[in-house]
């Protein structure tokens, strides 16, 4: 799922779990995000991968270069298929707690961690499986900050005195006209005449998070 937003990269999320005894698991994946471009997405993957990155009261995917030895051949692919697209484990702690173990096994991957302020696990008490989080940052608009917008003032419009402006053009019979174009000219221009004549254009100084259309005939009418 791809996530658009104003002035951000495209934010793709992806949701996976992968069944305990699943072989190939990374090879399937792995082809699937050849078609990803990871340098113009912003991506998140989070899910229950079955790996686990917990051992001796530390996450191995921090001390990969160390622990290749006593990971098994899907893990050692995992961390390796983190390696080779740029994506950071955000999860560190244990994520599935039970009376005799403790294992990280449900993960928050993205290439963009730097635009992360948080990320954790919660007990909510009715799983083993521990609940995992991440908090991104977001860029707040400056308010204070002013621009020129154009629009028509519609004050002194109404649909009577329209009409009877329209009645006072002198438009000719198109049907006359050789030239379509010089028919649709006459036609605008002398149309854009009354427009202008009736809600003339105005440009006026609003903040910065101020919608063109919202100006201060919709603020009395509210």
């Amino acid at each position: 799922m791809d996530l658009i937003f104003p002035n951000t990269k495209p934010i793709t999320i992806g949701i996976f779990y992968r069944p305990p005894d699943q072989r190939n698991f990374i090879e399937s994946i792995s082809n699937e995000f050849t078609l990803l471009n990871f340098e113009s997405n912003e991506v998140y993957l989070l899910g229950d991968f079955n790996f686990n990155l917990y051992d001796n009261q530390k996450c191995i995917f921090k001390n990969f270069a160390r622990s290749t030895k006593s990971v098994d051949s899907e893990t050692k692919n995992y961390i390796e298929f983190c390696l080779l697209f740029g994506l950071e484990q955000l999860i560190l702690t244990p994520t599935r707690i039970t009376c005799n173990s403790s294992s990280l096994i449900d993960y928050i991957l993205t290439n963009f961690s730097d635009r992360i302020s948080q990320s954790g696990v919660i007990d909510v008490g009715m799983s083993d499986h521990q609940l995992t989080f991440c908090t991104r940052k977001i860029t707040k608009m400056k308010v204070n900050d002013h621009k020129l917008i154009t629009f028509r003032c519609s004050e002194n419009y109404s649909e009577d005195l329209f009409d009877e402006a329209l009645k006072k053009v002198n438009f000719p019979d198109y049907e006359v006209f050789f030239d379509i174009n010089a028919a649709y000219s006459d036609f605008f221009s002398k149309l854009s005449k009354v427009v202008n004549q009736m809600a003339p254009e105005k440009t006026k100084r609003v903040k910065s998070t101020t919608q063109e259309w919202y100006d201060g005939e919709i603020i009395r009418k509210r």
